[in-house]
């Protein structure tokens, strides 16, 4: 079982994912677990590229008689018994029991990660003042240690409290030791240490979400070489030659903002500056001349309209001409190839880790670089348009901050 975590660190379109199954296809002595974020990938690129390099994966199927098909989770478990290489989706590994680990373990899988795991995040269900309830009447305890939330009295789980009990009972919901009505949900690095081998392919995963939360883990890291097609340099040249920045008078004024176009400030946006951003996008689209459907925009999903998720549906962002469902992409879309059609990216945030983890990893004495998630979680949003199969691409950037970084990650490494 391993402690260390092997990182292929080059960027989108360099050819990690076909390096690492030219190897796996190599060493097939030993079984693969390969992981994407992303259903498409698995069911169709993973499955097509493993094909031709004569690598043999078992990928889990979710249609059919259920007389016929157990469910995906324990298809994969069935495989894992044989022995066999399986290509699953993050979510499914996360829904993996002990039964899954322990086979890991007993026949040395060797594991292979597209893009950084979402083990931590932020728990945002509760209002002010819930927490100092739970404490006050002894629902809940806090552990000075690590801040694990404890339910410890008999409430049901059908109360208003409910979800926090289950997580505290599933033994994932953490306090802040400096506010603890900062919690986090935290996934058990399991996956990780059952694994002979971890291999993870990203970019600029020093300084990241999970690499802190690893290292608080006690994992360690070291760089993995294979031969690509293109190095990270080579590739950084390329797209230097390929962009062209729209800054506009409107795009500029937005850039002279102070303060705009984070998460706190979209959670309370005015309907002028509302306006103002619409009229913004729509200026670009008329002067550029693209068409909608060559357009990828992003924003908080919460201002897209019709979103019953994690978040309530706050106001809703429309310009005139623009089709969002066809547009919008999630600003932390990773390992796609679904918008490679797209020619103008309009970025609408200035991103940063969600507080919760923010101020839970610092308590536990380790800090995240909020600059380099800002510009990683950029660079592969950017990624998912048209630059990402070597062609021109337009960009404008709303937020100073975002278009700082990466002018400066572009001049530093062309």
């Amino acid at each position: 079982m391993t402690q260390t975590i092997e990182i292929l660190d080059a960027l989108p379109g360099c050819g990690k994912t076909h390096a690492v199954l030219e190897m796996m296809s190599k060493n097939q002595d030993v079984p693969w677990l390969y992981l994407s974020p992303m259903k498409s990938e698995i069911h169709e690129r993973i499955a097509k590229d493993a094909d031709k390099f004569g690598l043999r994966l078992f990928i889990a199927q979710d249609k059919g008689k259920a007389s016929e098909y157990k469910t995906m989770s324990l298809q994969v478990l069935e495989a894992f018994k044989n022995g066999d290489s399986v290509a699953c989706t993050h979510n499914l590994m996360l829904r993996f029991t002990q039964e899954h680990i322990d086979m890991l373990k007993k026949f040395n899988y060797c594991v292979v990660c597209d893009e950084e795991l979402d083990l931590i995040k932020g728990y945002n269900d509760l209002k002010k003042g819930d927490i100092n309830f739970l404490l006050e009447n002894k629902h809940i305890e806090i552990a000075a240690t690590d801040g694990q939330v404890s339910f410890v009295s008999e409430m049901s789980t059908d109360t208003r409290y409910g979800d926090v009990k289950l997580f505290a009972d599933m033994g994932c919901l953490y306090a802040a030791k400096t506010r603890n009505d900062f919690l986090v949900i935290q996934v058990s690095p399991r996956i990780v240490e059952a694994a002979a081998r971890f291999i993870l392919l990203t970019y600029n995963y020093d300084g990241s979400i999970m690499d802190t939360f690893m290292t608080m883990h006690g994992f360690s890291k070291k760089i993995m070489h294979l031969p690509m097609l293109k190095t990270t340099n080579e590739r950084i040249k390329e797209v230097y030659n390929l962009i062209t920045f729209i800054e506009t008078p409107s795009v500029k004024k937005w850039q002279k903002k102070k303060s705009c176009l984070s998460a706190s400030w979209w959670r309370t946006i005015d309907d002028e500056d509302l306006t103002n951003l619409s009229k913004a996008v729509k200026s670009i689209m008329t002067t550029q001349k693209v068409k909608s459907e060559d357009i990828m925009i992003t924003f908080p999903k919460a201002h897209l309209g019709g979103y019953d998720g994690e978040y309530k549906t706050r106001k809703i962002l429309r310009v005139n001409g623009l089709k969002m469902e066809d547009s919008f992409v999630q600003y932390n879309a990773r390992a796609t190839n679904d918008y490679v059609h797209k020619k103008l990216a309009i970025h609408l945030t200035n991103l940063y880790p969600m507080q919760p983890v923010m101020v839970y990893m610092q308590d536990m004495g380790y800090v995240c670089d909020r600059d380099s998630y800002a510009l990683s979680t950029f660079i592969q949003w950017l990624f998912r348009g048209c630059i990402r199969e070597s062609q021109p691409m337009k960009v404008a950037i709303f937020s100073e901050r975002t278009s700082v970084l990466f002018k400066q990650w572009l001049m530093k490494n062309r």
